[in-house]
C-alpha cells in the first residue's frame, strides 16, 4: 500500500497503540486521492469514515465559513465515532493529496482482533475531538465578546 506503520505512528489518532494493531489497520485500510477543489465530503452526508491526510491540505467549511485547515499528519471524520450523525462540515481539498481511509466496520474488526488497541483509539479520538472543542470555544468566546473580529 505504500503505507508504513511508522507514518501511522506519527497521527495522534494512534500514539499509544500496538505495531500489530496498527499493522493489523493498515491490512484494513484503503488508499484514496483528492484534487484540489475536490468536495470530498459534504455537510449532512452519511459517511462511516476516518480519513488521514497523507499528504495535500483540505478546508473544513461550514455555511462558507472555514473551522479549519488540516494538512499531512492530521485527520477528520472522527466525529462519526462518536455520534454516528451525518457529516457536520464541508470538506474540501485546497492542495490535491492522498487520504487513508478507515472505515467503522474496519474499527469493529481491530475491536475483535485487539479490544485493548481498539479503546486507546476511541480514547485518543475522543481526545482529539475534546482539543477541537477547546479551540473552537476560544474563538467563539472571541467573537462574542467582538463580534467585528469574526
Amino acid at each position: 500500500m505504500a503505507v508504513s506503520l511508522q507514518e501511522l505512528q506519527n497521527y495522534s489518532m494512534f500514539g499509544g497503540v500496538s505495531d500489530a494493531a496498527i499493522e493489523f489497520i493498515l491490512e484494513h485500510v484503503r488508499l484514496v486521492e483528492f484534487a484540489s477543489d475536490e468536495v470530498i465530503f459534504r455537510s449532512g452526508d452519511n459517511g462511516d469514515e476516518i480519513c488521514f491526510i497523507l499528504d495535500g491540505e483540505v478546508s473544513i467549511r461550514l455555511d462558507g465559513v472555514e473551522l479549519a485547515a488540516l494538512q499531512k499528519g492530521e485527520q477528520f471524520g472522527e466525529m462519526h465515532l462518536i455520534d454516528v450523525m451525518p457529516r457536520s462540515a464541508n470538506v474540501i481539498g485546497t492542495r490535491a493529496g492522498r487520504l487513508l481511509i478507515l472505515t467503522n466496520k474496519d474499527l469493529l474488526k481491530l475491536r475483535q482482533f485487539d479490544h485493548e488497541a481498539f479503546v486507546l483509539l476511541l480514547m485518543n479520538c475522543s481526545r482529539d475531538i475534546s482539543r477541537r472543542l477547546r479551540i473552537m470555544s476560544q474563538k467563539y468566546a472571541k467573537l462574542a465578546v467582538n463580534p467585528t473580529d469574526g
